[in-house]
C-alpha cells in the first residue's frame, strides 16, 4: 500500500502478492492485521487474483490482489461443492490446512529451522488466523451463501507445499444418497466442461477399487509431492455416510500456485498472452 499507489498513478498496472489490497473494507484489513490502511481508496478498484474465478475482470484490471496461499487452495477446493444445492447456505466448513515451513515467510524463526521441524508438527494461530476471513468473503462472493469457516493451521515438516483437507456438511435431505461417483462429476463438470476447461485444475477421479469398507486406498487422493514446483491444483474428495459430510482435500505449491505463479497466470491474462506461458515447467 505505500508503493502501489505511485505506480498506478505512472501508468502501470499492478499485481501485489501482499495482503494490502485484498479485502474491500478498510475495516477488514485493519482488524485482521492490526495496521491502519494508507491506500483504502484503490480498494473499491481491486480485483482478486484467484485466476480460474476473476478472469475476466483480471484481464481489464489494473491492481490485482493475489489471493493468500490457503485462500487459494480452499476456494477452488471448496467452490464447485458450495456452488450446489446440496451444501446448506450458512454451513460451518472445517478446514485444516498443513503448509511448508517456507509459508511462513523469509524471516529467520528458529522453529522453522529443519533441525527443530524435521519429525515434528507447528499448530500455530489457533486462537483465530489472519486467512479465515478472506476465506469466507471469497467464498460468500463466489457462491451466493454464508458459511462460516473454522481454519486450523500447521506447519509439517517439509519446505513446499499446501495440503487443505475441508469437511463439508450436506443438507439433511441428501442423507446416504451421494457418493464418490457423483462428486467426480460434479467437479470434472465445474473445471473440465466444454471451453470452461481449467489448465492448472487436476480433478483425481481416479475410481475406488476397495473390496472393504475401510480399506485403505492412498492413489484415491491428491498427493502433495506431485504439485510441488508447479502451478497445478489437484482436488479430491470423498463422502462419509455416517455423518453427511463432503471431505474434500486440495494441494498446491505454496510458493507456486500460492504466489508467484498464480501472479504469473495473472499477468498473462492481463497482458493478453497464452495464459500457460512460463508455467508448464517445474520450478525447482
Amino acid at each position: 500500500m505505500k508503493y502501489v499507489p505511485t505506480f498506478l498513478e505512472r501508468g502501470a498496472r499492478v499485481i501485489d502478492l501482499s495482503s494490502d489490497f485484498r479485502f474491500k473494507k478498510a475495516a477488514d484489513y485493519e482488524g485482521v492485521y492490526g495496521l491502519r490502511h494508507t491506500a483504502s481508496q484503490l480498494l473499491d478498484q481491486t480485483v482478486s487474483g484467484i485466476t480460474e474465478f476473476f478472469r475476466k475482470e483480471i484481464a481489464s484490471a489494473h491492481l490485482v490482489a493475489n489471493a493468500g496461499c490457503y485462500v487459494i487452495a480452499s476456494v477452488l477446493g471448496i467452490i464447485p461443492l458450495l456452488k450446489t444445492d446440496l451444501v446448506d447456505p450458512d454451513a460451518l466448513i472445517h478446514i485444516c490446512a498443513i503448509n511448508g515451513t517456507t509459508g511462513a515467510g523469509s524471516s529467520l524463526k528458529k522453529d522453522l529451522h529443519h533441525a527443530y521441524a524435521f519429525g515434528s508438527m507447528l499448530p500455530y494461530n489457533l486462537n483465530g488466523h489472519r486467512h479465515r476471513l478472506e476465506i469466507e468473503q471469497r467464498l460468500n462472493e463466489l457462491s451466493g451463501k454464508n458459511p462460516t469457516v473454522d481454519l486450523t493451521t500447521i506447519h509439517g515438516n517439509f519446505a513446499r507445499g499446501i495440503i487443505i483437507i475441508a469437511t463439508i456438511p450436506l443438507s439433511k435431505s441428501m442423507i446416504q444418497k451421494m457418493g464418490r461417483q457423483d462428486l467426480c462429476a460434479i467437479y470434472n463438470h465445474f473445471y473440465k466442461n466444454g471451453k470452461k476447461k481449467e489448465h492448472f485444475i487436476q480433478i483425481n477421479d481416479a475410481p475406488s477399487t476397495a473390496k472393504e469398507s475401510n480399506a485403505k486406498e492412498y492413489d484415491i487422493y491428491p498427493s502433495l509431492a506431485r504439485v510441488v514446483g508447479s502451478n497445478f491444483c489437484h482436488i479430491g474428495f470423498d463422502y462419509e455416510k455416517e455423518r453427511n459430510v463432503v471431505k474434500v482435500v486440495s494441494v498446491i505449491d505454496n510458493l507456486v500456485k500460492g504466489a508467484a505463479g498464480s501472479a504469473i497466470q495473472n499477468m498473462n491474462v492481463m497482458l493478453g498472452i497464452k495464459e500457460q506461458e512460463g508455467l508448464l515447467t517445474y520450478g525447482l
